[in-house]
């Protein structure tokens, strides 16, 4: 399975990145929406909501403005009630706050 994980917090990225690819996964870390958009669309993607510049939010809509829907898992710090309909409104299947088990995530 391809995965991108857009994320600000390198090392935090990482350790996800190498429990994924231990499992088999191609897996890519980039730190930023702009990043992402350079790269091949995923099958998974895995994206901090915040975000410098465009958030995870506003690259999922990109994605999905250009016929792209990718099994999208958001993180954040802090999400609000707002940040969490409006991810599930863009096919968002998961919404997990910060710090969150691995686990879940891999669930």
């Amino acid at each position: 399975m391809q995965i991108l994980i857009v994320e600000r917090e390198v090392v935090a990225a990482r350790a996800v990145a190498d429990a994924l690819q231990s499992r088999g996964h191609e897996v890519a870390v980039v730190a930023s929406a702009q990043e992402a958009l350079k790269k091949e669309r995923p099958e998974v993607l895995i994206a901090a909501e915040e975000l410098a510049g465009p958030s995870g939010l506003d690259l999922l809509e990109e994605y999905r403005r250009v016929g792209h829907e990718p099994h999208t898992i958001f993180v954040s710090a802090s999400p609000s009630l707002e940040s969490c309909q409006r991810a599930l409104r863009l096919g968002a299947k998961e919404f997990l706050a910060k710090p969150f088990r691995l686990e879940d995530l891999l669930r």
